[in-house]
């Protein structure tokens, strides 16, 4: 997918810009597995758009189209650990345009302490240690409002 044909024309903030239409996002998320692993989500194209447009500072869409994927992973697995810290990176990146500095650090903190745990379940892929890294310096660079 050509991730700059299809961005949104704008990032949904809360209380500044309205949400998607319904359903906005649904030849994406009609996609997800029943079941993940990393070998799954190193190819879905759901998982690969997801880090793009959070990348590009889509963070409440990255969100979006993260959560099923990590609603469809097993309890206590490496997968859903990392897919969580994804999450909550795409929250502070969003609170950070909201200019919620502390909300920004607390959910900093919580993604760090997840990626740590993912690591310890089990080695991430490199893809997926790049992905949280690129990402997380995007966030902690972000600027408060």
């Amino acid at each position: 997918m050509d991730i700059d044909r299809w961005l949104p024309e704008f990032a949904h903030i809360p209380g500044e810009t309205p949400r998607h239409e319904e359903g906005y996002f649904e030849f994406l998320t009609s996609t997800c597995p029943q079941h993940i692993s990393f070998a799954d989500l190193q190819n879905s194209n759901l998982y690969t758009t997801a880090v793009r447009i959070g990348l590009h500072r889509y963070f409440w869409e990255c969100h979006e189209l993260l959560e099923p994927l990590w609603m469809v992973s097993k309890q206590g697995s490496s997968e859903k650990l990392h897919l969580q810290s994804l999450i909550q990176l795409a929250n502070a990146g969003l609170k950070a345009r909201m200019g919620r500095e502390n909300a920004v650090r607390r959910l900093l903190l919580i993604s760090q302490e997840l990626h740590g745990q993912a690591c310890v379940v089990n080695q991430l892929p490199d893809y997926a240690l790049h992905h949280f890294t690129k990402l997380s310096a995007l966030v902690a660079s972000e600027q408060i409002k």
